[in-house]
């Protein structure tokens, strides 16, 4: 049975990674991004004590993005256009990979597939499977450093202006699909910090990383005020998406 879970992961490896790769999806939700969410599964475990299996962390991992790569995200968008919704398109894309050859048992196939459906929701909930925790944490923290923060900037603000003339600061909006501007999926990030579950979850920010990105939207803020000669509001936008973290993680 492990031999067969190791030969299915594999497979789903290499089927995956050619549509994880340009041009078939954006920066944001690369390989690279999968990978470095994979390899987090065994500290969240032990660090924020959620039980789940190893071998379906890394498949859910491995398929929680085909919503984002071509052709999956077209034929979900055409779903939708024919009034099927979002989580049932893209519930059923992920069965149309997930069920060629799988080893799981019918309850651990579920538990996978709820993970992945339901990992991009905006909050946790007390029914969540650990397996669905574990994901959300990892995508969360895999963008809170300066790697995470531009390649999520790159994956959600391909079609958006780096910031609006007309509201330097933003008007904020960190809802997916309401952002306008790259600037306002800046805060969009922030909010994930006081948003993971627990300070053992928190834990595992590297400080120094987070720091380095909250000092680059201080230079944007400083940078917006100077040229559209606009108070400079940066620091208490950063403020209100840190929450009670903000001076853990803001201030020297």
């Amino acid at each position: 049975m492990q031999r067969d879970v190791e030969i299915f992961i594999q497979k789903l490896k290499t089927k995956l990674t050619p549509l994880y790769t340009l041009p078939n999806a954006p920066g944001g939700h690369d390989v690279w991004h999968v990978v470095r969410v994979a390899g987090r599964g065994e500290r969240i475990r032990e660090r924020c004590n959620l039980e789940f299996d190893l071998e379906e962390f890394e498949v859910a991992v491995w398929l929680h993005n085909i919503d984002r790569v071509h052709p999956y995200c077209r034929w979900i968008a055409i779903s939708e256009e024919l009034g099927e919704s979002f989580k049932e398109a893209f519930e059923r894309n992920v069965r149309a990979f997930f069920l060629e050859g799988h080893p799981f048992s019918a309850y651990s196939k579920e538990r996978i597939i709820d993970a992945v459906v339901q990992h991009s929701k905006k909050d946790d909930e007390p029914g969540d499977s650990h397996l669905l925790t574990a994901l959300r944490i990892a995508d969360k923290l895999d963008r809170l450093n300066p790697v995470g923060f531009l390649s999520a900037v790159v994956g959600s603000g391909v079609d958006l202006p780096i910031y609006d003339p007309s509201h330097p600061f933003g008007e904020g909006i960190t809802v997916e699909k309401y952002m306008k501007s790259v600037y306002d999926s800046f805060f969009r990030l922030l909010e994930w910090v006081p948003m993971l579950p627990s300070d053992n979850a928190r834990s595992l920010i590297v400080k120094e990383d987070l720091r380095a990105c909250i000092n680059l939207i201080r230079a944007v803020g400083k940078q917006l005020a100077r040229e559209h000669n606009v108070p400079d509001v940066i620091e208490g936008n950063i403020k209100k998406a840190l929450g009670p973290h903000y001076a853990f993680y803001a201030c020297e």
